[in-house]
This record gives structure tokens, C-alpha cells and sequence, in this order.
């Protein structure tokens, strides 16, 4: 398989705002994803705090369940915020 970054010679991390200034609001982002995984009967931990992990905590879930199905849809939904 080819590596798909072999012709990269650097990379740019603007961790800090200096470059880009975005305007995420990362506790509506969270309550979004609660919100999803409560429409989908997933019980996640209100406490749960990283986004991510609140995601794959009900994707592990649903496909655990052998709802792969649901679990993908999920997953998709999520990304798609």
C-alpha cells in the first residue's frame, strides 16, 4: 500500500489561535453528543466530558449489542456535527 504522505515535507500545528482563529463551542459540541446518544437509547456517563470518547463509548454499545448497524449510523451522525 502506498503511504499516502510520503511527498508531505512538513506539517503546521496552530494549537494556540495564533495562525487560525476558530470558534468552536466545545460544551454545545457536548451537549450535542449527549444529546445523540441519548436519542439512540445509549446510557453514557453525563460526567463524560471528551467528546470523542462519549461517541465510541456508544458506538462500543450499540455494536457490542450486535446493532453494528446503529453503531456506524452513529458514528456518522456524530462526525457529520
Amino acid at each position: 500500500m502506498k503511504n499516502p504522505f510520503a511527498s508531505v515535507r512538513a506539517a503546521l500545528f496552530d494549537l494556540d489561535g495564533t495562525l487560525i482563529q476558530t470558534q468552536i463551542d466545545f460544551d454545545e459540541m457536548r451537549r450535542a453528543m449527549h444529546h445523540l446518544v441519548q436519542r439512540y437509547g445509549v446510557p453514557v456517563d453525563p460526567g463524560v466530558r471528551d467528546i470523542l470518547a462519549i461517541v465510541e463509548e456508544a458506538r462500543t454499545i450499540l455494536y457490542e449489542c450486535g446493532d453494528a448497524e446503529r453503531a456506524a449510523e452513529l458514528r456518522r451522525e456524530a462526525f457529520a456535527v
